[in-house]
């Protein structure tokens, strides 16, 4: 009869057996004792705790009577651990003379292990609290406790570096003395280590893939650099048509720079009555999808690194305006001169830019000449959170030891919420963390391509010391696991804030 029982809920759940003729009490103890080998009275279940040796998971209780016409077998999943824990065993009164009332006693006994359950939940809550804030008291100690002599083993970063550019550049563009294209090849020649390539759009519209492969074998890099203010639909498909030769001829092509306009993709995702009867045409849109859609499309093996570079229409004046780089999805408004887009261009190869973003000028004073290193750092992982803070060497004492308490060996990260594994290094000023999956459980963390955050402890010159946070480790394709980097960052949030609240 007990096979015939189903494993639901943690609750109770009775069968009725049938028995072909009034069983004697002889008969009744028998069932129990096949159940519950230890019982020692008919009408009584033994201590679960003795129960759950023989019942891990599920356990059964026979009501037997010798003037029942029934026996009832109830399930017990998660009972006996449960009263394992509780003060006292846990005895169930079992003897029933009919149906209805087996049912009031098995209604009571399911309330008492419902207030038991809610007992041992808030007891684990009220453990995990503590074992937290005792952890989080010890780190607290550490961060105090930080002695003068450990700043030698702490080396804050700087921000971003200049890092030249050492790829050999192919661009490509509109031919002309003050075309954004000649302004970005000039500025080439001045700094990169192999002489740039340049070749025309129309160029390239008459070339064969054959010869645009010839032309490009020894380019590593290609720019593409529609002028911003001639959006006609000519201009724009000419664009399109050279980036298409460039990205099918050369497919040995590691990184693509696009430079585009404000506002390209804005008109996705709505319903345009007159797009639906007739042709779209050639659109900024589709110039940046002719090449995101053929990156996408590489193998590991040819993987295609690319970033848009989004600009405005030139401004009405010459004056210097106030230089600065946005989201490629925010909105924004302003104007942006030749010579800021060519600059911007120059400076992705140069500060290892791998995030697109928007470059933007406004204001009619004259401004300083802009902090091409400050303004493209967000961009490079991208970063995806930052502070001021007060002490570089106390906040990456702190941040590793976090990190240790609550990351390190034999620690489950699962508890924090952030539900892929991680492993982390210390590093000079900071804490570095790669998720870890379970289908890369054995490979090196060097090799790690399954994406993480690093956090960085800087003191930039003539600046205020800050805690910063950006993606890093991502591999070719390999999709930004936002729920756990948001599970990790708010766990480092909120424990900072409490150190902070102390001080």
């Amino acid at each position: 009869g007990s096979r015939g029982l189903r494993r639901v809920r943690p609750k109770m759940e009775v069968s009725w057996i049938s028995w072909a003729s009034r069983p004697s009490p002889a008969d009744a103890t028998n069932v129990a004792s096949a159940v519950f080998p230890t019982a020692t009275e008919v009408g009584r279940v033994p201590d679960l705790r003795a129960a759950s040796a023989r019942h891990r998971r599920s356990s059964a209780v026979a009501l037997a009577s010798a003037g029942a016409p029934l026996v009832a077998l109830a399930s017990m999943r998660g009972a006996a651990t449960r009263a394992r824990r509780s003060k006292a065993a846990y005895k169930v009164p079992c003897q029933a003379q009919d149906e209805s009332e087996a049912a009031e006693q098995l209604a009571a006994l399911e309330a008492e292990l419902e207030a038991l359950e809610d007992e041992m939940e808030e007891e684990r809550l009220r453990q995990a609290d503590l074992d937290e804030a005792q952890t989080m008291d010890k780190i607290q100690q550490r961060f105090k406790d930080a002695a003068p002599g450990l700043d030698s083993e702490v080396v804050p970063g700087r921000g971003s570096a200049a890092v030249g550019v050492a790829a050999s550049v192919c661009v490509c563009g509109v031919s002309g003395e003050d075309t954004v294209a000649q302004r970005v090849l000039r500025r080439l020649q001045e700094e990169a280590v192999e002489t740039p390539l340049f070749l025309g759009f129309d160029e390239l519209g008459r070339m064969k893939f054959e010869e645009v492969d010839e032309a490009l074998k020894n380019c590593t890099a290609a720019v593409i650099c529609p002028e911003p203010s001639e959006a006609s639909e000519s201009a724009l498909e000419g664009a399109k048509l050279a980036l298409r030769q460039v990205l099918t001829g050369a497919e040995e092509l590691k990184q693509v720079i696009l430079l585009s306009h404000v506002g390209a993709q804005d008109s996705k995702g709505g319903f345009n009555l007159g797009a639906f009867f007739s042709p779209s045409g050639t659109s900024w849109a589709s110039i940046e999808d002719e090449l995101t859609s053929t990156a996408r499309a590489r193998s590991a093996q040819k993987a295609l690194r690319h970033v848009i570079v989004r600009v405005s229409d030139p401004p009405p004046t010459s004056a210097s305006r106030q230089v600065r780089c946005l989201p490629a999805d925010e909105s924004a408004e302003g104007y942006t001169s030749p010579e800021t887009a060519a600059e911007a261009i120059y400076q992705v190869f140069n500060r290892s830019v791998n995030s697109s973003f928007i470059v933007l000028e406004d204001g009619e004073s004259d401004a300083p000449a802009p902090d091409w290193g400050e303004l493209l750092l967000p961009f490079v992982g991208p970063e995806v959170w930052r502070i001021e803070v007060q002490s570089v060497t106390r906040t990456v004492l702190f941040l590793q030891q976090w990190a240790d308490e609550f990351f390190g060996p034999g620690k489950s990260a699962l508890r924090q919420g952030v539900k892929t594994p991680v492993q982390f290094e210390r590093t000079p000023s900071g804490v570095l963390f790669k998720f870890r999956p379970l289908t890369v459980k054995d490979d090196p963390f060097e090799s790690l391509e399954e994406g993480g955050l690093e956090f960085i402890v800087e003191e930039p010159v003539g600046g205020t010391p800050r805690l910063r946070a950006r993606r890093c480790a991502y591999g070719w394709k390999v999709v930004p696991k936002e729920n756990s980097e948001r599970a990790l960052l708010e766990k480092f949030k909120r424990d900072w804030q409490e150190v902070e609240e102390k001080r």
